[in-house]
């Protein structure tokens, strides 16, 4: 973990102390550091009491001609940056805690102050109150027993009565004009449990490719915006592309969580608050959530096997109730923390559906992981997909596998023995269990044949496009 330290003035053995003084001013609650001439700062009101915190050098004197960094400024410094309602929710907690935690410690005790650890910070950031006793006692090494204990016995009560600072959770929804399966969506979100309660906006991208299918969605968006014109938001990405429309609109967006949601999905209605407790009580950077089949098509024999055989419908479950860490995505349902971003960059808007075909969760994924990100299922983020009998057949079985091949050689450098080696022994594959009548592993080795195919044939198509066009020229 980083430490932070504020250059020239700040460093393991500066002294600090804090003290509470009376307010009847009206300062705004995050104002600029304001300077006394003694080295003061005055951090964000809290009621009619302010901290004032003055830093003393080792030797006990005050630090000359230096403009102090009020809490706020510290918090965000360096690496983090604010989002959601942190402002408004979360720094007032951590100050709040941190003044009743000291409020019995007497005016001339002096703390040791060190170096702000960010790891702790982006704790607090994440989960909120359970860390606060922790980042205070980084913060400062109380020398009164007293304060401690009070510290100690406040944040385990707040830890006991379960208070944790839930996230702001935008839901992003990029739309080709699928209709139907979009009116079911929304209609599902509209009636999700604790929307009072966990505060999330939807901002739905219209990506659709003709002027009549783009009508059609700004006038079913339109009705939620009208209910709820602070929830509901429309953007129009005309330019073809789930990653381009996606990319559009996360600046947009202010949550501190960013879901993303397929528009032929439907939403459980646990689905808000179960996202909000995934990121509330676990450290992952990224949720896959469920992916079901319809209740009403659990039982249907042929479906079932026509699935088992095709698998090209992406339905996404594992047993058993428990949050576990898994290494790859489904973008019909996912999530992840705003600042995860910084690490990865947006999507990779030469892939995906509209551009390549498929694969941008996918690559998304591998980026995430290569960044030290980490990704958790949470099995009670429940979005059910809808059964769309054109891809239960061998076109499209062969039109997906293709489309995976030219999509992941978009973003990966193998060479042409690579793929060709890789044909050969896909096609071995498939002919022994061919043989073997093993259905399964078949269709498994069938899919991947399919895949170095295509590749093969881009690549091909690239290097001729290559040795025609010359060095320097795009290709696409």
């Amino acid at each position: 973990m980083t430490p932070f330290s504020i250059s020239g003035f700040v460093s393991a053995s500066v002294i600090a102390r804090v003290e509470t003084i009376s307010s009847s001013s009206d300062t705004a609650r995050f104002s600029r550091p304001t300077q006394n001439g003694q080295g003061d700062v005055f951090a964000p009101q809290m009621g009619s009491v302010n901290h004032r915190i003055r830093i003393k050098n080792g030797l006990g004197a005050y630090s000359s001609g230096v403009m102090m960094l009020p809490w706020k400024d510290i918090i965000t410094s360096g690496r983090l940056r604010e989002c959601g309602r942190l402002e408004t929710e979360l720094y007032p907690a951590i100050f709040q805690f941190l003044y009743r935690a000291t409020s019995h410690q007497t005016g001339n005790s002096w703390w040791p102050l060190h170096a702000v650890d960010l790891g702790l910070i982006d704790r607090v950031i994440r989960f909120g109150s359970r860390y606060l006793y922790e980042c205070l006692r980084v913060w400062f090494h109380v020398t009164t027993c007293t304060t401690v204990f009070k510290a100690r016995a406040l944040a385990e009560k707040t830890l006991d009565n379960g208070d944790k600072v839930k996230p702001f959770i935008s839901i992003l929804i990029p739309t080709q004009g699928r209709i139907d399966q979009l009116r079911r969506l929304l209609h599902s979100l509209s009636r999700l449990d604790g929307r009072e309660n966990v505060e999330h906006e939807i901002i739905v991208c219209n990506n659709a490719p003709d002027d009549v299918k783009a009508r059609s969605v700004e006038g079913l968006v339109k009705y939620y915006v009208a209910k709820e014109p602070k929830r509901w938001h429309l953007a129009r990405e005309p330019l073809p592309g789930k990653s381009r429309a996606l990319n559009k609109i996360i600046p947009l967006s202010k949550g501190q969580i960013l879901g993303f949601l397929d528009d032929d999905v439907e939403v459980n209605s646990s689905w808000l608050q179960a996202t909000c407790n995934f990121f509330s009580h676990h450290s992952f950077d990224v949720m896959q959530g469920s992916i079901l089949i319809p209740p009403e098509m659990a039982g249907d024999e042929k479906f079932l096997r026509l699935l088992n055989r095709y698998r090209t419908i992406c339905y996404y479950h594992k047993p058993g109730p428990e949050v576990r860490e898994i290494r790859s995505l489904n973008a019909a349902n996912i999530a992840f923390r705003r600042e995860l971003l910084e690490k990865t960059g947006l999507f990779d808007e030469r892939i995906g559906p509209g551009q390549s075909g498929t694969s941008m969760d996918v690559e998304f994924g591998e980026r995430v992981l290569s960044k030290g990100g980490r990704i958790g299922y949470e099995p009670s983020s429940i979005v059910y997909h809808e059964v769309d009998w054109n891809r239960l057949t061998e076109d499209y079985f062969r039109l997906r596998h293709e489309r995976q091949g030219r999509s992941r050689l978009v973003y990966k450098s193998s060479s042409l023995p690579t793929i060709m080696g890789d044909l050969i022994r896909a096609t071995c594959i498939l002919g022994l269990y061919s043989l073997l009548n093993d259905e399964r592993k078949k269709y498994r080795a069938k899919g991947r044949y399919f895949h170095y195919r295509a590749m093969l044939g881009e690549k091909i198509r690239r290097s001729a496009f290559r040795m025609r066009a010359g060095p320097g020229r795009t290709i696409t």
